[in-house]
């Protein structure tokens, strides 16, 4: 989504990571670390993307939210939402917690998609609201 907004000859690279849903995953934090710092080497901007949520756990007790606070100084967070109704407070909890954590909101980004039966899209004065509250910037695709 984002890689058509660099230049042509930029390096890009995607990591996905995936917290634990059950006891048994686990995620080896030692080579997630090194991937991303040879990633970091090799390309000019790395985008990590998570999927399931920032609390969920990588590896025991430590979660992706952990993770994340280890790369605080030199990255930016974006969150991408359904622009959909309901999902208004799960993006002020989301936005609460990374600004606890001291993380660098750039932008939220409500996608526009193919909207499933029922699933209605958020007006926009709602979601211009949420902006205020939050004091993020955001856009629509």
């Amino acid at each position: 989504m984002y890689e058509e907004q660099f230049v042509d000859d930029k390096k890009i690279k995607t990591i996905v990571v995936n917290g634990q849903m059950s006891g048994n995953e686990k995620t080896d934090l030692k080579n997630l670390r090194e991937k991303i710092n040879l990633a970091l080497i090799e390309n000019d901007y790395i985008f990590f993307r998570i999927t399931g949520g920032i609390l969920l756990k990588l590896e025991g007790s430590y979660s992706i939210l952990d993770f994340m606070c280890e790369f605080r100084k030199n990255s930016e967070v974006i969150i991408v939402s359904k622009n959909k109704k309901g999902v208004l407070n799960q993006i002020l909890l989301t936005v609460d917690l990374l600004k606890k954590s001291d993380l660098n909101l750039k932008e939220i980004v409500y996608k526009n998609g193919n909207s499933h039966a029922g699933e209605e899209k958020e007006e926009n004065g709602v979601i211009e609201k949420i902006s205020k509250i939050t004091e993020v910037k955001y856009r629509e695709l």
